[in-house]
């Protein structure tokens, strides 16, 4: 795989072809490079290449791939297509059982940017419940 023909098939005009990208682009982390790309496309016209973009940052960015996603969330804060990305997150810690909320929470202790602390704040209302908080 080579990193500059992912990167431009991340840039086509045809949403099947970024959606592809993405899912590749995530064979290459870490790569600050390839985080930067799927954090792009968090912002994607197409909802398919979203959410893969937020399913690649999830799995396999480690923080700074969670802190892209959450910094998009708490950025898009009254746009409602931004939901399905923190749904996305929702079916990922109850479904796949990664930890979502408590990297968050780890993210939230230390100070982030407002963008971060909103996006966070979120999916703490969205699924908050799922895994309390322990005093």
């Amino acid at each position: 795989m080579e990193l500059a023909r992912v990167l431009a098939d991340s840039h086509s005009a045809d949403w099947k072809v970024r959606e592809g990208a993405a899912t590749e682009l995530g064979k290459l982390l870490p790569s600050e490079q390839v985080i930067e790309r799927l954090a792009e496309l968090l912002g994607d016209d197409d909802m398919a290449v979203e959410l893969e973009a937020t399913e690649v940052l999830a799995r396999f960015g480690g923080r700074a791939g969670l802190v892209a996603i959450l910094r998009e969330l708490g950025r898009r804060i009254d746009d409602p297509d931004s939901d399905y990305i923190a749904y996305r997150l929702q079916e990922l810690q109850t479904n796949d059982r990664i930890p979502i909320l408590q990297n968050s929470r780890e993210i939230l202790i230390q100070s982030p940017s407002p963008e971060v602390s909103e996006g966070i704040n979120q999916i703490e209302q969205l699924f908050g419940y799922l895994a309390p908080k322990s005093e």
